[in-house]
């Protein structure tokens, strides 16, 4: 592996993706392919932006431009070099195993797509709809995995770098953060204190939490809707493996 560079995946063709920065412009990432098997490399490519994502054909990358909502999200066909670039507003998402960049099946009925990543969804089930019980699945293909159930609502779910956020908030118990990690199988929950209203001026008012993403790092948040209300801020440490 040359210096600078880390392993971002491998996938099941024995392949593996390196991402290295280039130092002269940092808006660009190397991205070596190589085979697993002895290390030789298959392909390389300059690839703008982060490199969030990867499958048999594409590569998905994210890039800011500097100012508020100036980002763009990238497709590279890591074979022949080909890019397609879209507005995050409006990217269906696609999967990075075909060449056409397929979209994400249209939700059902009972299931909801809220987090879209490359060929990955995080999908929100409804189990029972009428007592408002729902599963979290994470959906790839064909295949279909539950990551948990939340009995009270799903709130702040996010998939980002193959990492699935979710939080399983309830008004009468504590709360359940949840993350997923695709690559690794890994499930953490973290219990989090029983929300309590707060009484002001007009009466009593709801607190909520929110899961915010920064980098790897996972910050929790808890707060009214009210913007008068303090904002607890609150880090979430992952236990050693």
């Amino acid at each position: 592996m040359r210096a600078g560079c880390r392993l971002l995946s491998a996938n099941p063709r024995r392949l593996a993706l390196l991402t290295c920065g280039t130092g002269s412009a940092p808006n660009l990432t190397v991205a070596d392919i190589i085979r697993t098997r002895d290390g030789s490399l298959v392909t390389r490519r300059e690839i703008t932006g982060r490199i969030d994502a990867w499958g048999s054909v594409w590569i998905d990358s994210f890039e800011n431009h500097g100012c508020y909502h100036c980002d763009s999200i990238y497709y590279t066909d890591w074979r022949t070099g080909r890019r397609v670039e879209r507005d995050p507003m409006d990217d269906p998402g696609g999967d990075l195993d075909t060449p056409h960049l397929r979209p994400p099946p249209e939700d059902t009925g009972t299931d909801s797509t809220v987090a879209v990543e490359g060929s990955a969804r995080l999908v929100e089930h409804d189990v029972r709809p009428r007592d408002l019980t729902s599963e979290m699945l994470f959906v790839r293909g064909r295949r279909r995995q539950t990551l948990g159930r939340c009995d009270g609502s799903c709130v702040s779910p996010s998939l980002q770098a193959g990492r699935a956020v979710w939080i399983d908030q309830r008004n009468d118990r504590p709360s359940t953060l949840h993350e997923f990690d695709a690559r690794t199988g890994r499930h953490i929950r973290w219990r989090m204190p029983r929300l309590v209203p707060v009484r002001d001026e007009d009466g009593y008012s709801d607190i909520e939490y929110e899961a915010i993403r920064v980098g790897r790092a996972i910050v929790l948040a808890a707060g009214g809707v009210d913007p008068r209300h303090r904002i607890s801020l609150q880090l979430a440490i992952r236990p050693a493996k």
